[in-house]
């Protein structure tokens, strides 16, 4: 089982990440800059199955050369959503491994690769309404369960913890004492600071893509500003900061990153997601600022952005072992 040897899948709203697995270990590594977000924009998913068939051929090459030959693809995230390659049911929490394992649904992308694809489900979150109305869907989620399948594998995550995965959307997500996905709560928190960044007035009061690292300073005086000015005038100030001439990009987007992660904790908080111990993934930049705010209210924050990438693939590697679409080399 563990010499098993297969193609992981991990695409999101902006990127598509695949690695080459040998049991639980990543072998090789491919990324692009495409996600469902590009479906959106165009309207068709012709992209998104281009990038996917160059980037899996590339992996099939190399596991070729190391005398490997890859039996399945396995896919999570975006992938099953309707922007996406097939639209997969979401699983209804609570659900764990066991109830994500049994609603994989097994496809042919033929155009893709020759591979058979095995897609994971992901979760959704409803809320019994009262009178015995049909259930309100509160949240969703997809990847982020493959991710806590992970954390709870590897001793990270479990009952008393919150995960926050600080992706394009902010999602946190808690587990019952079974390890099943119980609860979530999402926001747009990176998709509202590209957008900012991006496509908006505040494009030239900012720096081209991500800084390495922010600043602790002005990270806190957005979140001061959000908290007493609210977000949209705390966006604003971006500009006046701008035209002051004292402020550098770095310090600019610091001060926005502080502004958004005041506003999505706030919410957070009164939806009763901060109230355990806070783990952190996604992003490294966007985590620590995370951590920093979390740490300035008194909260128990572990910053495991750093092993992202080994617990979502962990996630994976169970689903696999456990499932009856493991055929071995």
């Amino acid at each position: 089982m563990s010499e098993t040897c297969y193609i992981a899948v991990d695409l999101g709203t902006t990127n598509s990440r695949l690695w080459l697995m040998r049991g639980s270990a990543a072998l090789e590594r491919v990324s692009a800059f495409v996600g469902v977000r590009d479906t959106a924009r165009t309207g068709n998913n012709l992209l998104l199955r281009e990038q996917l068939r160059e980037s899996i051929g590339s992996l099939e090459l190399l596991a070729r050369k190391a005398g490997l030959s890859p039996s399945l693809v396995m896919g999570a995230g975006m992938l099953t959503s309707n922007l996406g390659l097939q639209e997969v049911p979401h699983v209804e929490a609570p659900a764990g491994l066991l109830q994500i394992r049994h609603r994989l649904v097994s496809a042919k992308f033929e155009d893709i690769t020759h591979l058979p694809f095995y897609l994971v489900p992901g979760v959704r979150y409803s809320i019994q309404t009262p009178g015995g109305d049909p259930a309100i869907i509160s949240d969703v989620m997809r990847g982020e369960e493959t991710l806590c399948i992970g954390l709870v594998a590897l001793g990270a995550m479990g009952p008393g913890v919150t995960l926050l995965n600080l992706g394009s959307h902010w999602k946190a997500i808690q587990v019952d004492h079974g390890n099943q996905i119980v609860r979530s709560y999402t926001d747009l928190g990176g998709e509202l600071i590209f957008a900012v960044q991006n496509h908006t007035v505040l494009t030239g009061s900012l720096p081209e893509g991500r800084p390495s690292e922010l600043d602790r300073l002005w990270l806190g005086r957005g979140v001061t500003e959000e908290t007493t000015s609210g977000l949209s005038r705390a966006m604003f100030r971006v500009r006046l900061l701008h035209l002051g001439g004292d402020t550098t990009p770095q310090q600019r987007f610091s001060f926005l990153v502080g502004a958004v992660i005041a506003h999505s904790m706030r919410h957070l908080d009164k939806n009763g997601m901060l109230e355990r111990k806070v783990v952190l993934c996604g992003g490294a930049g966007i985590a620590q600022a995370w951590e920093w705010a979390l740490q300035a209210k008194g909260r128990i924050v572990a910053n495991l952005s750093e092993r992202t990438d080994e617990a979502f693939l962990r996630g994976i590697w169970d689903l696999v072992e456990v499932s009856s679409v493991n055929p071995k080399e």
